[in-house]
């Protein structure tokens, strides 16, 4: 309980930080660049040579896979019913498939499940998550977008392999199977990766933006309930099906449940795909996370 208190707290000083006129209004994108190339990176690099590889990490690695399947085609669906305009199309394929698995998700999953799921968590993100938003939303915003730009998959790739944390990830593979890294070494992973809580949820806070326009309402409810919701009692049943619910499996239905992904609301809103849209999905996502995965960890009883 404390750790949930901890990350609501991080995030009430985001919020009023950021009104504080002494902070710079790119405060929360300096904040980001910490996360992504200081905090994520050396929490991957204590964190994933820890990590037993055997069959338990197939459902981490694989359900953000199944998500994103999932999701689109649900999408798809609603669209075939509802016809909406080809911007909020373009918006909800974008961002309602991506979650917030990273600068959320990870510091929920801790503050959850506890930190041995920071390793399963750390697998959906970079495996699912991060491989997603490089690929598929990239390939969204070219279909999409008002700039009809084309779909590159050798630049989606040069995007993956320039990423700080998937840099850090190859590293942590080297320290897990040919040299370890010294004890030292480790201290400091420790040490910079523990700033990560604090850093992205402080940047949360700082973005939170929770108004929207009211006609969008039924849609951002209808969006959120199946994003953070209905997708992770999916997850749980076909994964109940196929045995019982250990910890990667907890942590893969949680991750499944997290809120929209601020770097896909952002994209979504630099794109010009109903940013207004995007903006409530994300911002109110992010409030409505803190009901609605405490509620599926107790009643799905984790």
């Amino acid at each position: 309980m404390i750790n949930i208190l901890a990350v609501m707290f991080y995030l009430a000083i985001g919020f009023v930080l950021c009104r504080v006129k002494a902070f710079p209004k790119n405060s929360s994108e300096i904040l980001n660049l910490m996360v992504i190339y200081v905090a994520l990176p050396a929490l991957i690099l204590e964190k994933f040579p820890l990590i037993t590889f055997d069959s338990s990490i197939l459902v981490p690695a694989l359900s953000p896979w199944l998500m994103l399947l999932i999701s689109v085609l649900t999408v798809l669906f609603f669209n075939k019913i509802l016809k909406f305009q080809k911007e909020v199309l373009g918006c909800l394929l974008l961002v309602i498939p991506l979650g917030n698995t990273s600068f959320l998700g990870i510091p929920m999953i801790e503050g959850l499940l506890g930190a041995k799921a920071v390793s399963y968590a750390i697998i959906y993100d970079q495996v699912g998550s991060f491989m997603a938003l490089s690929i598929y939303g990239s390939a969204i915003v070219a279909i999409f977008s008002k700039d009809q730009t084309s779909f590159s998959l050798l630049k989606a790739l040069k995007k993956i392999v320039s990423f700080p944390p998937f840099i850090s990830l190859m590293i942590a593979l080297i320290f897990k199977f040919i040299i370890p890294a010294p004890k030292e070494l480790n201290s400091i992973f420790a040490i910079l990766g523990g700033m990560l809580v604090p850093i992205a949820m402080i940047s949360v806070g700082f973005q939170f933006k929770g108004s929207f326009e009211k006609k969008d309402l039924p849609l951002i409810s209808g969006a959120l309930l199946l994003k953070m919701i209905v997708f992770p009692l999916i997850l749980f049943v076909i994964l109940r099906g196929i045995g019982r619910i250990t910890l990667p499996e907890a942590t893969s239905i949680l991750e499944a449940g997290m809120p929209p992904q601020i770097t896909a609301g952002a994209v979504a809103m630099s794109m010009g795909l109903a940013p207004k849209l995007a903006a409530a999905l994300v911002g109110c996502g992010i409030l409505f996370s803190f009901i609605s995965l405490p509620l599926l960890k107790y009643t799905l009883g984790f």
